[in-house]
């Protein structure tokens, strides 16, 4: 069978049920392939485009592919699946594209994905095909659920020799405790939809579950979130492994987010204050206007900077002296509200 070639791009499949299972209305044995090889490829959709083109290229075979098409909630196409039977190779599975990741970093439509798997979809016999409707948010947290769960089985780190450690080994319940604090003394100017950059194993993301709220947690190191996946400290439904220096590329003007928090951002040297200079520059690129921005760090210079930087790209707030006697974690905060917009 021509999607055959689709097989080798994710080589592990885990024999988990995923939300991708429920959207698509497929048994919890169906095993289920995004095209594209991570989060980050979704937004550009090399892979995806390329496959799409082969299989229109093939038009006499696509009418006996078994093919599942599913629409948003404004009935515009964000995915397709097409089956791929058992062979003696390789057994049976599903090949899913989408463009979700796509609309959510970009508001101009993906005009050719619409054309390709419109017409591919057209070109399957009636018998051979389902139509589903969910949410772009939905999709879009399925989308993000199975690569959490391929990062957590370790599927793109497959010699890892990194143990598991325990729970408590890692997780400082003091640490959670003051953060908690914190975030319900400035409980008014929260909101639900949070960003929370550099979320590291997600310390300070259980101090936000435990009062109630639901952030899109982001990483740039893919250890750190496996570790917090693997405690389940992180939600893997809003867990991506992303460089924070790259935001806005990721989420477009009509998906910014209400708060952006980060709670002991790293240490600020004088040699990579142009990296955090770039991260923060970015934070205010996707924080709605009069949207919250909260950070916290260790020292008085830090949070110095931090206050100056944002400040410079229209954000307008105040330091917080945060210390306690320990001094270690969440001594200065910085509250802020975008004025730039």
């Amino acid at each position: 069978m021509y999607l055959i070639i689709l097989r080798g791009l994710n080589a592990i499949y885990m024999e988990l049920v995923m939300l991708l299972h429920k959207i698509l209305n497929l048994k919890d044995s169906d095993e289920i392939y995004l095209v594209e090889e991570n989060y980050i490829n979704q937004r550009d959709l090399p892979l995806t485009m390329h496959y799409l083109g082969i299989l229109v290229s093939e038009k006499d075979l696509l009418k006996d592919v078994k093919t599942i098409k599913v629409v948003d909630e404004f009935g515009e196409i964000i995915g397709i699946a097409a089956y791929n039977p058992e062979t003696p190779e390789t057994p049976a599975f599903w090949s899913v594209f989408t463009n979700v990741v796509n609309i959510i970093a970009n508001t101009n439509k993906n005009n050719k994905f619409l054309t390709l798997t419109s017409y591919i979809y057209d070109s399957v016999d009636l018998n051979n095909k389902k139509i589903f409707q969910t949410t772009r948010k939905e999709f879009w947290e399925g989308v993000i659920e199975y690569y959490s769960l391929l990062l957590v089985n370790r599927s793109f780190c497959e010699r890892c020799t990194i143990l598991k450690e325990s729970y408590e080994m890692i997780y400082n319940r003091n640490r959670v405790n003051r953060i908690k604090e914190l975030i319900k003394s400035l409980d008014s100017y929260l909101n639900n939809n949070i960003l929370e950059i550099c979320c590291g194993n997600g310390m300070s993301s259980i101090a936000l579950h435990e009062i109630g709220y639901s952030p899109v947690t982001i990483d740039n190191d893919m250890c750190a979130i496996c570790q917090g996946l693997e405690h389940k400290v992180l939600n893997p439904h809003k867990t991506i492994v992303m460089d924070a220096t790259r935001l806005s590329y990721f989420f477009s003007e009509d998906n910014k987010f209400d708060c952006v928090v980060g709670f002991m951002l790293g240490t600020i040297y004088e040699f990579n204050k142009n990296i955090w200079g770039t991260i923060l520059h970015e934070a205010v690129k996707v924080v709605k206007e009069k949207g919250t921005l909260l950070f916290t760090v260790r020292k008085k210079e830090e949070i110095d900077f931090v206050k100056n930087t944002l400040e410079n790209f229209g954000v307008k707030g105040d330091i917080i002296d945060n210390r306690d006697n320990d001094g270690i974690y969440d001594q200065w905060v910085y509250l802020g509200c975008n004025m730039t917009c």
